[in-house]
């Protein structure tokens, strides 16, 4: 059971008044078998949980300034004074004062330019939520599932979707997130292709969202098939982000 009582991936959570709230997500699943992970950087600084990130980490969150911040990623183990890798180092960004933002970093290391890694950034809605809800985002991170996704919230026990459910967060677009409130409470959270509730991505059951609070679904990982490796496959990754 996954109680969203303390933060997974949380860390943070409240930005001062000059600062942001950023948080890095590593979901590229084919990187070479000999990198024992990312060293993920903030502004050049390698806060707490984000050295030798492994595939499917979700960091927690930590303050950055407003003006001028940047996001990078180096096969560990590194320094400082390393080159970021080309493809995970984001734009010098302005980010806004109160804000929370995740950087995604998700493609395919053997794919060719349009799957090639690379970072997203998500920006997180901070208004208040009543203590009956919970605002969901979903996040579309599987560079093995074309088109979009949907999330379902099922009875705990729940093993298929059944024919007249609606999805809590619907048509979520590949290196995008959506949100929607949801009422708070113990759930099946199911994946699935959009429109297609024949076939469930993944699943992870029961999942207890807290009243007044936030979280996060990540779809992340490869369709099993010939060299995939089973760490590798799709799975779901649920973070408390109040």
């Amino acid at each position: 059971m996954l109680l969203l009582a303390a933060c997974d991936g949380g860390g943070a959570t409240t930005p001062g008044s000059a600062q942001s709230l950023v948080r890095v997500a590593h979901f590229v699943p084919d990187l070479p078998d000999t990198v024992p992970g990312l060293d993920l950087r903030v502004n050049v600084a390698m806060p707490a949980g984000y050295a030798r990130a492994s595939f499917g980490t979700v960091t927690p969150f930590v303050e950055a300034p407003v003006a001028t911040t940047q996001v990078s990623a180096q096969f560990a183990p590194s320094t400082s004074a390393d080159a970021p890798l080309p493809f995970a180092l984001s734009g010098r960004l302005n980010l806004a004062a109160r804000t929370r933002h995740t950087f995604l970093l998700v493609g395919l290391w053997r794919g060719g330019q349009a799957d090639f890694p690379g970072f997203t950034v998500l920006v997180s809605d901070t208004a208040a939520v009543a203590t009956t809800s919970t605002r969901l985002t979903a996040v579309h991170a599987s560079p093995g599932v074309d088109g979009g996704i949907d999330v379902y919230l099922l009875p705990p026990g729940t093993m298929a979707v059944p024919a007249l459910a609606t999805p809590a967060v619907g048509s979520v677009g590949f290196r995008t997130g959506r949100s929607a409130l949801v009422s708070s409470g113990s759930y099946a959270v199911v994946a699935t292709r959009v429109g297609d509730r024949s076939v469930v991505l993944a699943r992870q059951d029961p999942v207890t969202f807290a009243g007044g609070g936030a979280a996060t679904v990540f779809l992340y990982g490869l369709p099993p098939g010939p060299g995939v490796q089973a760490a590798r496959t799709i799975a779901l990754r649920v973070t408390d982000d109040r």
